[in-house]
C-alpha cells in the first residue's frame, strides 16, 4: 500500500475511534442496591421469589422480583421519585447448570429487567449475565459461603454487557442472604435436597462504560502514525 492511501486509511479509523468512544448521553452507567422478598437454592438452582413452583422443580428461566433497597443509586439508576417499597421490575432464575465462569451459549439475556414506570431508559436495556464468579463450596459452583458467629452469609458475583440503543456498558452484580442459628456445613447439606433453603436477599450494581482509556490511546496511537508518516513524505 502506499503512503497516501495508507495515511487516509489512518485517518478514516482515526476518525471511527473519535465517533464511537463512550461519552454518549445513552450509555448507562451508575450504582444501585437493590433487594428481593425471598430466595430458595436447593440443588436445582437458585430461585428468585415470589414464584410459584412445585416442590422439587427445577427453576425454569423464569423471573423473581426485586425492588429498591438503599439508598445507594446514582447515574442511569437515579430517580427523584425512587423511594423504598417501589417494585423495579423482575430478575431471572439460575438453573443450576450454569456452574461458574463464562456462561458462553448460556448467557441470561434480560438477566435484569426494569419496569417502565421507573426508567425508560433501564426499561429498553438488555442486562445480559455473561459470567459467573467461583465460589468456595465446589468447583464449578458459584456460590460462597462464610461464617460469622451463628450466621452464614452466602454471596453470588457475576459480569455482563448492558446491551442499549447500540451502546454497550458493562456491569458487576453481587447478591448476598443469610441464614441465622446454622452452620455452613448445615447450610450446604439443605442446599443439596430439592426443598433447598429460603431467605431473603439483597444486590448490589455497578455499570461503567467500557473502557474509554483504550479508545483513547488508539486514538493517540494513530494521530502519532499519522504524524510520522508526513515527515516521512516530507524528507
Amino acid at each position: 500500500m502506499s503512503l497516501p492511501h495508507l495515511r487516509s486509511v489512518l485517518l478514516l479509523t482515526l476518525l471511527l475511534v473519535v465517533l464511537v468512544a463512550p461519552g454518549q448521553a445513552s450509555y448507562i452507567a451508575g450504582k444501585l442496591d437493590f433487594s428481593g422478598d425471598g430466595v430458595i437454592v436447593n440443588n436445582l438452582g437458585i430461585d428468585w421469589l415470589p414464584q410459584n413452583l412445585a416442590s422439587a422443580t427445577p427453576p425454569p428461566s423464569s423471573t423473581g422480583d426485586f425492588r429498591y433497597q438503599g439508598p445507594n443509586h446514582s447515574g442511569s439508576f437515579f430517580s427523584p421519585s425512587l423511594v423504598a417499597g417501589l417494585l423495579l421490575g423482575s430478575i431471572r432464575d439460575l438453573p443450576s447448570g450454569l456452574g461458574s465462569g463464562p456462561l458462553g451459549a448460556n448467557s441470561l439475556n434480560n438477566f435484569l429487567a426494569f419496569n417502565t414506570a421507573y426508567s425508560p431508559l433501564l426499561a429498553g436495556a438488555n442486562f445480559v449475565l455473561t459470567n459467573l464468579q467461583q465460589g468456595n463450596i465446589a468447583p464449578n459452583n458459584p456460590i460462597a459461603l462464610t461464617q460469622s458467629g451463628s450466621t452464614v452469609f452466602a454471596g453470588i458475583s457475576g459480569n455482563g454487557y448492558i446491551f442499549d440503543n447500540g451502546n454497550v456498558s458493562k456491569f458487576r452484580v453481587s447478591f448476598t442472604t443469610q441464614f441465622n442459628d446454622t452452620t455452613i456445613a448445615e447450610v450446604i447439606a439443605a442446599g443439596q435436597t430439592p426443598a433447598g433453603i429460603a431467605a431473603s436477599w439483597s444486590g448490589s450494581l455497578t455499570a461503567n462504560t467500557p473502557e474509554p482509556a483504550s479508545a483513547l490511546l488508539c486514538g493517540s496511537t494513530l494521530l502519532g502514525l499519522g504524524w510520522i508518516i508526513r515527515r516521512r513524505r516530507r524528507a
